[in-house]
């Protein structure tokens, strides 16, 4: 998957599926470690959830969205507040998952959007299922350009033998 060029819209009130993750996330006071596939230039999934003390690890392929992630830091007189946010700028596809602890929390709310194959991001699902915790829960998004395939992907992976349940437009497998 080659560095996307541009960053996903809207830049100040965050993506709706990211919203709805934050709103969710918030009914639980337990803290949290979430792996965020996808940031936007928002980052509202790292800014909300770390001010309630959870852990974020974000990866984006779009250098608009990590300059902003870096401008957020920077721009903050006490970026040490940020520690809970880690924004990658890497290839989710080509990142080696060996490098990475487990979650809690993963999201894929745009799987299969901007992959150059449908192999590519089935290969995707099979490397992240390993990095949920025990009860750990893997979110997707029915508003995706792209859900209708990244629904065939989930329904053919281990995550068809996991909890579903929907929150609004999100979808959670819940490992059991």
């Amino acid at each position: 998957m080659p560095f996307y060029p541009g960053y996903y819209p809207p830049i100040n009130t965050g993506c709706p599926c990211d919203n709805e993750f934050v709103e969710y996330c918030k009914k639980f006071p337990e803290v949290r470690s979430v792996f965020h596939f996808g940031t936007g230039i928002h980052h509202i999934v790292g800014r909300e959830l770390i001010r309630l003390g959870w852990y974020v690890l974000g990866v984006t392929a779009s250098r608009t969205e990590h300059a902003a992630y870096t401008d957020l830091v920077n721009g903050d007189p006490d970026s040490s507040k940020h520690s809970n946010y880690l924004c990658l700028y890497a290839d989710l596809y080509t990142l080696p998952t060996e490098l990475l602890p487990r979650f809690d929390y993963i999201t894929m709310f745009h799987l299969c959007e901007y992959s150059q194959s449908i192999e590519d991001d089935r290969l995707l699902i099979d490397r992240i299922e390993p990095l949920l915790n025990p009860n750990g829960t893997l979110f997707t998004w029915r508003g995706s350009k792209e859900h209708g395939q990244a629904k065939k992907l989930i329904n053919r992976s281990v995550f068809s033998t996991y909890q579903y349940r929907r929150y609004k437009s999100l979808e959670l497998y819940t490992k059991q």
